[in-house]
């Protein structure tokens, strides 16, 4: 098992996987949610638990560099505002619509590294970014016009706020238990939706429905272990080929939704949009 933990190919592997369960699960268990709040703070409170089960497999750390804590604090407002609207633009929109545009994230911290952070600008990982945009245009551009409706647009805005938090985060999770520090943010996202919507545990009960429990149970399980299997990956192996592959569960994704959901409508469309992501992210960490 130790070996397992510290080869990048075990991540890879696994955050592939939990990423097609997270996703083709989680349009299964919100698509009859009454309360979208209600959901994804139930979903928050799953992932911050079951991913407790791998604590004692990492070694236990704290930071004591307030500094952080204060940086990670605000980044954790951002990854749950995200959170919030997600769960209501993934209620409405295909699986595999929801997978290619969730890549949009990573395009969009480029442009703020070049723009904002002052990264020297590096023409592959421009040109990589524009594919990324490009992808997504793909999947909106519908009989000679760009089609847009208000779930698209809101998980485009949640993906701005999404790579606001990574910008203020990135990097500190080496200074924690892994695990812990993801279980940690899950529970604090949980409780700002909850105190924010003034949510209920009755409203919260309501969504606990059969039918319903075991995709609550994959998505929140899938999406902790997608969250811990990414960093992982990224610190152990080399990142132009962990960021490629990882980029293969977008395809698999748009495969599988066309028959967990039907999803038969622009097959082919979604199926380019996936193979330019996949060399968009690769132009990206290609250096």
């Amino acid at each position: 098992m130790g070996n397992l933990l510290n080869s990048w190919q075990f991540y890879v592997v696994i955050g592939i996987i939990a990423d097609v369960v997270f996703t083709q699960n989680y349009k299964l268990a919100v698509n009859n949610a009454k309360n979208d709040s209600a959901a994804v703070l139930l979903l928050d409170a799953i992932a911050a638990i079951t991913i407790l089960i791998w604590v004692p497999l990492y070694p236990f750390a704290f930071s004591t560099n307030i500094f952080i804590y204060i940086l990670l604090f605000i980044g954790l407002v951002f990854g749950t505002i995200n959170d919030r609207l997600k769960v209501t633009a993934r209620k409405n929109l295909p699986a595999g619509e929801s997978a290619i545009l969730n890549e949009l994230t990573g395009a969009i911290i480029i442009i703020v590294g070049f723009l904002v952070l002052g990264q020297p600008f590096i023409l592959l990982k421009a040109i990589g970014a524009l594919l990324i945009f490009i992808a997504n245009g793909l999947l909106i551009y519908r009989k000679g016009k760009f089609v847009f409706n208000k779930y698209t647009l809101l998980f485009i805005l949640a993906c701005f706020v999404l790579s606001v938090e990574i910008s203020l985060d990135i990097g500190f999770t080496k200074y924690f238990n892994l695990p812990f520090y993801i279980s940690i943010v899950f529970l604090i996202s949980a409780l700002i939706i909850g105190l924010v919507t003034k949510t209920s545990i009755r409203e919260i009960k309501r969504e606990w429905i059969p039918g319903s429990k075991i995709h609550y149970l994959l998505t929140g399980t899938a999406w902790a272990l997608a969250f811990l299997s990414t960093v992982k990956a990224a610190q152990l192996g080399p990142i132009v080929v962990i960021v490629p592959l990882m980029s293969l569960s977008v395809l698999l994704n748009v495969l599988i939704a066309r028959h967990v959901h039907s999803e038969k409508e622009d097959l082919g469309r979604k199926v380019i949009a996936a193979l330019i992501i996949f060399a968009g992210l690769l132009l990206t960490v290609w250096h």
